[in-house]
């Protein structure tokens, strides 16, 4: 049931598409060890659909699929090995893994294999021809959840961080922001999911690093840059901030006012969402949702954010606007149309209604110099933003405890402007 909750998000059968919501879907069964879960987070990861590209963890996922019989995965394995996606390059192995599907009548695999084995000498072929063999599929277990990393691995986490130059504060054993953020650069610089947590995946890196395949202590890390900003907004009193995927795609830190690393929880390429943490804010310090009826065309709305940095005020900049249409381009019905003026840094500000709640969050604006070479002018103020919907989706994924309100009163700007300064925040990515 919940691999088949999972394809129906990936499809938008009878919900809104959200790959975010669907890879959520698709891990929950994958780690009870079913196989077709399993072949579908690893295709999410490939695609880069609901998480970042990542051809290791797609390799990942299809070798636990493969390993139970799923064709399909022994399929997607042996392409892997072919083209050195996330793994070596291995012919033997793409041999053995074509020669299982293929056992199986697929035919596409059938093709691969008869391809590969002619680039092999005759030895090579025997060899995968005999692991194929005495291949067995694996029985389907049913994992636990992964325990919390006791004090004593922290420790040891902390002190080969330190070894390696990195800053993760004392060696306490508490994972705290300091070593979830040294942990995160780190993961960064070794090419590995940027999570922030202790995994089997960061031992490894650390292992290694520390037996001098990286540079250790003696080449202290090159300090981080900042590269470029956005905007995002306080989304509930748990410290859960909303903000585009584009901003924080590929950083190496993710920070709020130049502060310590903050987390990022969840992020889908498809909405242009992300999801980040920071400690729990004060009552009433969150955004508040538009609740009922969605906002209409022509309705005033007011843009929240922190455009252009290095030239403009560091405060947060107000704009006003109207909503000129409730579609994107070619009737994109995920965004909305404004006419708030926006800056590069606006993405991922909140977008608000008359009575100061969130009715979307600012995306892009259109490229007007490449608009008036295709139609002779420049056009002002074509502005869009996600929809509130759309954005609400994305946190209930997340399970998120976000507050609505109806917007029954009209605010002044001002007061508008005032109440959203205590939730809008900068978004800087470092690299």
């Amino acid at each position: 049931a919940q691999n088949n909750r999972g394809a129906m998000y990936a499809k938008g059968q009878g919900v809104a598409q959200g790959y975010v919501q669907a890879l959520a879907w698709y891990r929950r069964a994958a780690e009870q060890g079913l196989a077709d879960a399993q072949y579908n987070v690893g295709l999410m990861y490939e695609e880069g659909r609901g998480v970042a590209q990542d051809d290791a963890a797609a390799l990942s996922w299809y070798r636990r699929a493969a390993a139970q019989g799923l064709v399909d995965a022994q399929y997607n394995l042996g392409v892997m090995y072919a083209e050195s996606r996330g793994v070596a390059g291995d012919h033997v192995q793409a041999h053995k893994w074509w020669n299982l599907a293929a056992a199986q009548g697929d035919e596409r695999a059938t093709k691969k294999r008869d391809i590969v084995a002619e680039q092999m000498s005759r030895e090579l072929i025997a060899e995968a021809q005999h692991l194929a063999l005495a291949w067995r599929p694996q029985q389907r277990t049913i994992a636990s959840p992964a325990a919390p990393p006791s004090q004593d691995r922290i420790v040891v986490v902390q002190r080969q961080l330190a070894t390696l130059g990195y800053d993760a504060g004392p060696a306490d054993g508490v994972l705290g922001p300091q070593t979830r953020a040294a942990i995160r650069v780190f993961q960064a610089r070794e090419g590995i999911p940027v999570v922030g947590i202790i995994s089997e995946d960061l031992d490894a890196a650390l292992r290694s690093a520390l037996a001098g395949d990286a540079p250790a202590a003696q080449t202290p890390p090159r300090p981080l840059e900042l590269v470029s900003t956005g905007s995002g907004f306080v989304v509930s009193d748990l410290g859960h901030i909303l903000t585009n995927e584009h901003v924080i795609a590929a950083c190496g830190e993710v920070r709020i006012r130049s502060s310590a690393s903050v987390g990022i929880l969840a992020s889908d390429v498809g909405s242009d969402l992300a999801l980040l943490k920071i400690p729990p804010v004060s009552d009433g310090t969150a955004a508040v949702f538009r609740q009922g009826r969605g906002i209409r065309t022509g309705a005033d709305v007011v843009v929240v954010g922190y455009p252009l940095p290095r030239f403009l005020a560091s405060d947060a900049n107000v704009t006003t606007g109207t909503v000129s249409a409730l579609a994107g381009p070619e009737d994109d019905r995920r965004l909305i149309q404004i006419t708030a003026p926006i800056q590069p840094g606006n993405s991922g500000g909140p977008v608000l209604d008359a009575a100061g709640n969130v009715v979307g969050v600012v995306v892009s604006k259109l490229n007007a110099l490449q608009l008036a070479r295709a139609v002779g002018d420049i056009p002002q103020n074509v502005n869009f933003s996600i929809s509130a919907g759309i954005a609400r989706s994305f946190l209930d994924a997340q399970d998120v405890p976000y507050d609505t309100a109806p917007s029954a009163e009209t605010l002044q700007h001002s007061d508008i402007a005032a109440r959203a300064k205590t939730f809008a925040v900068p978004v800087e990515c470092w690299k």
